[in-house]
C-alpha cells in the first residue's frame, strides 16, 4: 500500500514539472540559402567543408540586433537545416559540373587536391540590411600549405521592415558569401596550379 501511494505521489510530480516547461515553438516559416545562379568551374577536385561558426550562427535560428545591440532570436523564423550545412551545400552546387574538378563534401572518400575551410564570423539581422562574413582558406592537401586565404563580406537592404523581408536579405547575403567562396576557390585554384598542369 506504502508503494503505490508513492508510485502516485511521484507521477504526480513529475506530471507537474513537466507542465511548467515551455513548449517548444513551431517556426512559422523555414529558410533555405540558395546556389547563386551562375556556376563556377574548378581545375582540381576540391573537398567542401562544413563551415565553423559561433553557436549564435551555427544552428537553425536566427540572429538579429536589436536598437541596442543586443543579439536576440528571430521569433517565428528558422533555418531548415543548421546554417553551416545549408551554406556547404549551396557552395558544392555552385561549382558545375567538370572534367577537370569537382567539389565534394570533405566527409566523403573521394580524393582531391585541395581542401576548403572556412568559417562563419558574422550571419545576422541588422534593423535595416542583413549582413554575412566568411573567412575562408583553401589547402593544398599533398603540400600541406595554404595556397590563398580571405575575408569576403556581403551587406545586402531589406525591402522592407517586415521579417519575411528581412529574412530574404539574409538569404541573398549568405548566396553572396558563397558566389565570393565559389569565385574565390575558382581563382587561388587557378593562380596555385603550374601552366603545365593547366595544359595537360
Amino acid at each position: 500500500m506504502i508503494h503505490r501511494i508513492c508510485f502516485f505521489a511521484l507521477t504526480f510530480v513529475l506530471s507537474a514539472c513537466v507542465s511548467v516547461l515551455p513548449e517548444q515553438q513551431t517556426p512559422e516559416a523555414l529558410y533555405r540559402v540558395s546556389p547563386p545562379a551562375v556556376s563556377v568551374s574548378l581545375t582540381e577536385n576540391v573537398m567542401v567543408r562544413e563551415p565553423d561558426a559561433p553557436r549564435l550562427f551555427a544552428g537553425r535560428a536566427i540572429a538579429t540586433e536589436d536598437s541596442d545591440g543586443a543579439l536576440r532570436l528571430l521569433p517565428g523564423a528558422e533555418w531548415a537545416d543548421r546554417s553551416t550545412r545549408l551554406m556547404q551545400t549551396a557552395l558544392i552546387d555552385t561549382f558545375g559540373a567538370s572534367d577537370t574538378g569537382t567539389a565534394m563534401a570533405a566527409d566523403g572518400s573521394a580524393t582531391a587536391r585541395h581542401e576548403l575551410d572556412w568559417r562563419i564570423v558574422d550571419l545576422h539581422l541588422r534593423r535595416t540590411e542583413a549582413v554575412c562574413q566568411v573567412v575562408v582558406s583553401l589547402y593544398d592537401r599533398d603540400a600541406r600549405v595554404i595556397v590563398g586565404r580571405a575575408t569576403l563580406s556581403a551587406t545586402v537592404p531589406a525591402a522592407t521592415g517586415r521579417n519575411g523581408a528581412r529574412v530574404g536579405a539574409l538569404r541573398e547575403a549568405a548566396t553572396d558569401c558563397v558566389a565570393q567562396t565559389a569565385r574565390f576557390v575558382a581563382d587561388t585554384q587557378v593562380a596555385s596550379t603550374p601552366m603545365a598542369d593547366l595544359r595537360d
